[in-house]
């Protein structure tokens, strides 16, 4: 049988030994580099086709918008975007949800300003005619809940581009479709 000491032998043995691989190392002899001072600068980016860092926006074509005139929104974007739209039928409500949101996470504006309905906060996209637009940019998931608007799915904006000269401006079309549906509009603008 070994006894106790024999283990204890050791552990005084390590404890006299000096140990190097922790000793400090004096300044003289290290050489060193003096570095110069750099300094970080950021700005956010202002810029209207992305409001957000990560934002996906997409715009429709003027080809779809053309060819989608005589149709309401909620066609135009079923049939041309990523946007699903949920509809009771031809002419009935219809709401959109971007990714797995709902509709009421979904929010549309008109050059900027919010026309969500305020006490259902669901939008109804057959009621607006493409041809009441200019253009419609999407933009993807929640970059706009910056703005206090609960748009986590995103944002339906309508774009009017204003002709500022002095102007009278007469558009006029009609459309004969399938199962004898007519459609018809006409847009007038006056600009003084």
């Amino acid at each position: 049988m070994i006894s106790k000491s024999f283990y204890y032998l050791p552990l005084c043995l390590l404890s006299v030994v000096q140990t190097w691989a922790q000793a400090p190392d004096t300044e003289a002899d290290q050489p060193h580099i003096d570095i110069e001072s750099v300094e970080v600068k950021g700005e956010r980016i202002k810029r209207v086709d992305h409001p957000s860092i990560g934002a996906r926006v997409s715009t429709m074509s003027a080809d779809a918008l053309q060819l989608n005139r005589a149709k309401s929104l909620s066609e135009l974007l079923s049939g041309s975007s990523v946007v699903y739209m949920k509809s009771m039928g031809r002419g009935a409500y219809t709401t959109a949800s971007f990714r797995g949101t709902g509709s009421r996470h979904t929010q549309v504006s008109w050059n900027g300003i919010a026309i969500n309905p305020v006490m259902g906060s669901s939008f109804d996209f057959s009621t607006v005619p493409v041809v009441f637009t200019d253009n419609v940019n999407l933009t993807h998931g929640g970059s706009q809940q910056k703005n206090g608007t609960g748009a986590l799915g995103g944002n339906v904006n309508l774009i009017n581009t204003p002709d500022w000269q002095d102007s009278t401006l007469l558009h006029a079309f009609a459309e004969v479709g399938a199962y004898d549906t007519y459609t018809g509009s006409a847009i007038i603008r006056t600009v003084r």
